[in-house]
């Protein structure tokens, strides 16, 4: 079921409703789906909101409807631009009004939930994007990253007619957060584009699940990196210190990856614009997005034929302890640094500033599948 569709019908079905019989249902605020859906990295698992069938279903359904209700009641608060890309449309909803911000940041591992728990609401067919968008439902991949007032969320194909679809879908959701529900009843003819020949769940369709499929697989080597890395370099901070920490990227770093990466069957390493370890320079098919300092998840087919996958790191607090500016760095902990890398460019980072990428290539073989 196409997560779109699902999202916008409860939207539709939501702002149909007479406000006392929402009053009776009563609110319930940060939760439910809304203007954009689908997965991605980091959704989260199981709200416990009755997802299933019978009594229980029926109020998860009652409540996500009365909070998009609120939602769109208050869609003058919410901010919206959509960002048309070679692959796709990137969008970002937000709102200075924390409680709308909060709904808008819930709304994707929501709805994520019900296609988790295979209970979606009921579809609405009769709007040609989402007509369209039901038949490509796996023709598409969607991922998503909180803000500190809403969400950003990355649509990508590698099919120019889905691209298309994903992006009218885009302009006709921020249509609908300015004009109100009269959107759904003007006149809307798809532009002209050939649509894909062929069945989907022939040959077609098995490539853009197996393309679907490696993309999950580099986020999960990503995640499971990033993972271990981090509890290492807690367990040796907590133990010996900041300066003792040094050891594990200089001298743990590189193996992890290598076992993150035999596990999982890929390639996996990290980079910079500003490196520390020279061995960790970028990768010529990676250097460009280095150069322009891209701030987004990226895939793209390798020329040989593997997958490339890069993820972007923001520093946390606890690497400004080697990563920070100069002077907030204790004596010790310069000194390691010097002694092990005396041509150390990693440092005069702030907190939650771009300090590098995580990259993955995926071998285009079944192996990893």
């Amino acid at each position: 079921m196409n997560r779109l569709l699902l999202s916008m019908f409860v939207l539709l079905v939501a702002t149909s409703l007479p406000n006392s019989i929402l009053a009776q249902q009563g609110q319930r605020g940060g939760h439910g789906p809304g203007f954009d859906g689908g997965r991605g990295p980091g959704g989260g698992q199981g709200m416990g909101r009755g997802m299933g069938r019978g009594p229980n279903a029926m109020a998860g359904m009652q409540e996500d409807m009365t909070t998009l209700h609120s939602m769109f009641a208050n869609r003058a608060k919410i901010k919206r631009t959509v960002t048309n890309l070679p692959d796709g449309a990137e969008t970002l909803t937000e709102s200075d009004d924390e409680r709308i911000a909060s709904m808008i940041r819930a709304h994707v591992p929501a709805m994520e939930d019900r296609v988790l728990a295979n209970t979606p609401l009921p579809p609405m067919t009769f709007h040609p994007i989402f007509v369209a968008l039901i038949k490509h439902a796996d023709d598409y991949s969607l991922t998503y990253e909180e803000t500190a007032k809403g969400m950003k969320v990355r649509y990508t194909s590698e099919d120019p007619y889905v691209v298309m679809l994903v992006q009218e879908h885009a302009k006709l959701v921020s249509r609908f957060i300015k004009n109100g529900m009269q959107e759904i009843h003007r006149p809307y003819t798809l532009p002209k584009l050939t649509p894909p020949s062929g069945d989907l769940k022939g040959d077609r369709g098995g490539q853009a699940l197996m393309s679907r499929k490696r993309k999950m697989v580099a986020e999960q080597a990503k995640d499971a990196l990033f993972a271990k890395l981090s509890a290492r370099l807690a367990e040796v901070m907590q133990s010996s210190g900041a300066a003792a920490a040094i050891d594990v990227c200089s001298n743990e770093a590189l193996k992890i990856a290598g076992t993150i990466g035999e596990e999982h069957g890929v390639s996996i390493g990290r980079t910079s614009f500003k490196l520390r370890n020279p061995a960790n320079r970028p990768r010529d098919w990676v250097k460009p997005f280095v150069d322009k300092r891209s701030d987004t998840p990226q895939f793209l087919p390798l020329d040989n034929g593997n997958l490339g996958a890069l993820f972007p790191i923001h520093l946390k607090v606890k690497c400004l302890m080697c990563h920070g500016h100069p002077d907030d760095i204790l004596d010790e902990v310069k000194s390691e640094l010097t002694k092990r890398y005396p041509n150390d460019e990693a440092t005069g980072f702030k907190l939650d500033e771009l300090r590098g990428w995580f990259w993955v290539e995926v071998p285009a073989t079944d192996a990893v599948l």
